[in-house]
């Protein structure tokens, strides 16, 4: 038996007991996120990933809020007020105030440029790079957001926490 291998065993199982669970179940309407996630995440265009991820965030929305929105009410629902909710649920910030949405106006732009005409917006050089950074920040903030779900603490390796944090502050 190679060495740790009976760490990751004990994690799997553990993700495993977690959404099998029927209180886990309830909650996510039977985990259907995590097909999202994995189309995700897979190798393919950013702006396809981007836009799945985005997905999985609107789909996470509505179903943590079924039980006191309507289906009507949560398509009617500012697209900010979405994303914020979610930041905030699965603690990626403590609130989002008026400057926080400020700096989330990028995200929501993206989206309507991805779902409007089909593509990232490239105006210049620098509005690709800001861009394409916009979008990768999103795609790792959800996959902290998954691994939080799961029950598994989020790596850092990309310093998503800092870029968080200037996101929302």
């Amino acid at each position: 038996e190679e060495l740790g291998s009976a760490g990751l065993e004990d994690g799997i199982n553990q993700v495993y007991q977690l959404i099998r669970s029927d209180e886990w179940q309830r909650k996510y309407h039977e985990g259907y996120f995590l097909l999202l996630a994995n189309e995700a995440f897979r190798r393919q265009p950013l702006s396809t990933s981007f836009i799945q991820c985005w997905t999985l965030w609107e789909h996470l929305f509505s179903v943590l809020n079924r039980q006191w929105l309507s289906q009507s009410s949560i398509r009617r629902l500012n697209v900010l007020e979405k994303i914020a909710f979610i930041a905030v649920e699965y603690d990626l910030t403590d609130e989002i105030g008026q400057a926080a949405r400020k700096q989330m106006e990028p995200l929501v732009n993206l989206r309507n440029q991805l779902v409007h005409y089909g593509r990232f917006p490239s105006d210049d050089s620098r509005t690709d790079e800001t861009t394409w950074q916009t979008a990768v920040l999103f795609i790792r903030l959800t996959e902290v957001i998954i691994s939080r779900i799961l029950g598994l603490e989020p790596s850092n390796v990309f310093n998503t926490k800092e870029q968080l944090e200037s996101l929302f502050n």
